[in-house]
C-alpha cells in the first residue's frame, strides 16, 4: 500500500517530450495508485527560475504538494525544486533526482550553460531542501553527455541522497532511447514505504 498520494514529475529544459521513459512512470505510478502530475516548463529562452516559479503556482492546488508527495525531476528540474521547496518552506515526502549537477558547467557546450546559473543552488538553499524533504534519491550512470560522473555524484551527496548508480545510463533526456525505467518506479515505491 503506497502512502504516496501525489507524483509530480518535473522536466529538464527539453521539457516532457514523451518520447522516453514517461509513459513508463506515468503508466506504472497509476498502477500504485498515485495520482500523476506532468508540470509543462517554457523552454529555451524563457527557461528561468522566475518562469518555471510562476508556471509551478499555475499547476498547484492548495496544498497538492505536501508530505503525500514525490517529485521526480531530471537535471534543471532538479535544482529548480530544491530551490522551490526551499523558498517556500515545502515539506514533501520524497525526491528523486535523475542525472543532476549543481555546478554550473558542462562536458560539452550546450545552450543549457546559459540556463544554469539561472537556478542557483547554494548552501542555504540545500540545508532548507535537505530539512523539507523527508527522502532523498538519486539515479545517475557513467555515460551522461553533460555532467562528468564525479558532478553526479557530489550532486548526491550535497543533497544527502541516497545513490542509485546505474552502469551505461546516459543523460535520460530526448534521444536517450530509454522508454522503460524500473529503477525509477522502485525509488518511488521505496520512497512511499518508508
Amino acid at each position: 500500500m503506497t502512502t504516496i498520494k501525489n507524483m509530480f514529475y518535473l522536466p529538464g529544459t527539453s521539457g516532457n517530450i514523451w518520447a522516453t521513459y514517461e509513459k513508463y512512470l506515468k503508466n506504472g505510478c497509476e498502477e500504485l495508485g498515485i495520482n500523476t502530475t506532468f508540470v509543462d516548463f517554457p523552454k529555451e529562452e524563457k527557461c528561468t527560475y522566475t518562469n518555471w516559479e510562476k508556471v509551478m503556482k499555475v499547476y498547484l492546488k492548495p496544498n497538492s504538494i505536501n508530505e503525500d508527495t514525490v517529485v521526480v525531476s531530471r537535471c534543471v528540474g532538479s535544482r529548480f525544486i530544491i530551490k522551490y521547496v526551499a523558498d517556500n518552506n515545502i515539506k514533501i515526502k520524497g525526491l528523486v533526482c535523475i542525472a543532476t549537477s549543481f555546478r554550473d558547467e558542462l562536458l560539452v557546450e550546450r545552450e543549457i550553460k546559459k540556463v544554469l546559473p539561472l537556478f542557483p543552488i547554494s548552501a542555504p538553499i540545500l540545508d532548507k531542501a535537505i530539512a523539507n524533504i523527508k527522502h532523498r534519491i538519486f539515479i545517475f550512470g557513467d555515460q551522461d553527455h553533460l555532467f562528468a560522473k564525479e558532478w553526479l555524484e557530489e550532486a548526491a551527496d550535497l543533497i544527502k541522497a541516497e545513490k542509485v548508480f546505474i552502469p551505461g545510463l546516459n543523460h535520460c533526456g530526448n534521444n536517450s532511447g530509454k522508454t522503460e525505467f524500473p529503477e525509477l518506479i522502485e525509488a518511488i515505491k521505496k520512497i512511499s514505504m518508508q
